[in-house]
């Protein structure tokens, strides 16, 4: 991947070459993606999420740019964190992960799924991290993107739940933690096959080959 893009014969969909512009923008996003996911092996759960989310965010927005062949300027995400109503969360399992209409989630979906998610639909959290339910309706990659924003946004303006998570007194530590063990190299892997391009070698011991 890296050989590929430093020569410029990068290819995009249907086995163009991608404009230059789109080239190096995805060529940035993709080492930003690498360096969080690179960092993920070791990292203290408390901090995980994030780094999975973003390294998955920036991931997109690089296969976007070689598959659409123009740099991805969206900066929104194109999903929320829905709280219940009149009260703070005191589990997981009060969160949902709802879908907006616009946004980089959207400009991703488009490329690997023909019938993207209605905008305003919206999915319990527990659900997405256990992969059950109405989470077996989504396509692997919509579900780690979904999964992953709301666990980001708990992990930052949660602490009072997070921190139950990690200390499992949560319903739903189980799941969470066993999820958040294998993310990373499914997303990889579904991304690996979505554009052609070996992202998996970005975990572990490949990381300490960098200078």
């Amino acid at each position: 991947m890296e050989q590929g893009l430093e020569q410029g014969g990068i290819e995009g969909g249907e086995g163009n070459a991608v404009p230059k512009e789109a080239a190096e923008f995805a060529r940035f996003e993709l080492e930003q993606a690498k360096d969080h996911f690179g960092l993920v092996e070791g990292a203290p759960l408390d901090v995980l999420p994030l780094l999975l989310f973003y390294g998955l965010f920036h991931l997109a927005k690089g296969i976007c740019a070689l598959r659409l062949g123009r740099p991805i300027r969206e900066r929104v995400h194109g999903l929320t964190c829905r709280f219940p109503k009149g009260r703070e969360p005191s589990s997981l399992s009060d969160l949902k992960v709802g879908v907006k209409r616009k946004g980089a989630f959207r400009i991703f979906e488009r490329l690997y799924e023909p019938h993207p998610i209605p905008p305003g639909q919206s999915f319990d959290l527990g659900h997405l991290v256990a992969g059950c339910e109405e989470a077996e309706s989504l396509h692997p990659l919509s579900r780690h993107y979904l999964a992953l924003f709301g666990l980001s946004i708990v992990s930052r303006y949660e602490p009072q739940v997070w921190r139950s998570v990690l200390e499992g007194r949560d319903p739903l530590s189980g799941p969470v933690l066993s999820y958040l063990s294998g993310a990373a190299e499914e997303c990889l892997e579904l991304a690996s096959q979505l554009a052609r391009i070996p992202f998996s070698d970005w975990l572990g011991k490949k990381r300490q080959k960098r200078r």
